[in-house]
């Protein structure tokens, strides 16, 4: 050990370059004698509680922190002070980015992004009111799964639906709900309560409800089928068949079908 003329203490050293240099390990133990303390390893790394610390900064037990602010959070990054972890009251964690709140947890459990009072286990308020995505899920292939945007449409194999609830992409969707109640199945403008655009040639079976509470017992008979084959559309139920045929003058007049006939179908052998 030695003192300069400056009054440096060097241990370890020639040339202390301040009041204390030690020059390898040093070792503050508290007391009684033998407790750990602070360890400076000659590669330095620094253990508190430990005096075997495997990176720069090895705390072994309890630390504890101030409180912060979101704007100065209690635990941040050095070339980036304003982002970081933080507690804005007790039994709560907040997180910060770029000075503002980003993140909390309350001492419920409950989980905020962006609002400050979640009020389930994960509250995500959005931001705006628009088509902007407050929630969405993709698989390992990046295609969208589930969608929730900031106006409450609701997408399922898209993240940008267009109606209350959308499942598919937006031309051919499998099912479509719109804000006033209609559903859509095939396209995104049901001008109806049911409305069923086939996306297919040809288009058969469009809707087909099967076997109970309509009196078939024969498995796989349609109890009420409407299909499109042959250029006719064809309603069927278990004992009766329309059938609609286009007429070309009440076409004229904008009406999807001319006149209906119905007649009894052949009785099964």
């Amino acid at each position: 050990m030695r003192m300069d003329a400056n009054g440096n203490v060097g241990i370890g050293t020639t040339l202390p370059s301040m009041l204390l240099d030690v020059g390898g390990t040093a070792w503050l133990r508290g007391a009684p004698l033998g407790q750990s303390g602070v360890y400076v390893k000659n590669d330095g790394n620094v253990g508190i509680g430990s005096t075997n610390p495997v990176a720069l900064l090895d705390v072994f037990g309890g630390g504890a922190f101030g409180m912060g602010a979101e704007v100065a959070p209690s635990i941040a990054f050095r070339t980036n002070l304003n982002t970081g972890m933080w507690s804005s009251a007790t039994n709560i964690i907040n997180f910060s980015i770029n000075g503002a709140e980003a993140m909390r947890m309350d001492a419920n459990g409950n989980m905020g992004i962006g609002t400050l009072a979640p009020v389930g286990r994960l509250a995500v308020r959005g931001a705006g009111t628009g088509t902007g995505i407050s929630f969405r899920t993709m698989d390992s292939t990046n295609a969208d799964t589930f969608a929730i945007l900031d106006n409450g449409n609701v997408g399922i194999g898209t993240s940008t639906p267009v109606g209350l609830f959308q499942v598919g992409a937006a031309l051919n969707p499998s099912l479509f709900v719109t804000s006033a109640g209609n559903v859509g199945m095939g396209t995104t403008n049901p001008a109806n309560k049911l409305q069923i655009v086939a996306t297919s040639t040809p288009l058969a079976d469009m809707v087909n409800i099967s076997n109970a509470g309509f009196g078939v017992t024969t498995s796989g008979v349609s109890a009420i089928q409407i299909s499109y084959v042959g250029g006719e559309a064809a309603i069927e139920a278990s004992s009766i068949r329309s059938d609609i045929r286009p007429e070309p003058p009440m076409e004229a007049l904008g009406m999807p079908f001319g006149w209906l006939e119905m007649a009894p179908l052949p009785e099964s052998a």
